[in-house]
């Protein structure tokens, strides 16, 4: 889907709740609960303190300073191979 929204000129959009989908994929995220809680790049927007005000103690994510900027988190064969790592 990346390739293909890539080539022509679209954009994407995903609800999910599956972090690990959302840090793999996303470009841009709005966090959201009941209003927007924080809205940007992941690693802005994914953080211990946002994800604690929407889902209460959190564990998730790693810390979000380890999520690339200025590109989704994709490091997968089939991105790399499109040019979309």
């Amino acid at each position: 889907m990346n390739a293909c929204a890539a080539n022509r000129g679209f954009t994407q959009l995903m609800v999910s709740h599956d972090l690990a989908t959302v840090t793999h994929h996303a470009t841009h995220v709005i966090l959201l609960n009941r209003c927007v809680i924080a809205e940007g790049p992941p690693h802005e927007v994914l953080t211990q303190e946002h994800l604690a005000a929407v889902f209460g103690m959190h564990m998730g994510l790693a810390d979000a300073r380890a999520l690339p900027t200025g590109k989704a988190a994709c490091s997968c064969a089939i991105c790399k191979e499109d040019g979309h790592d």
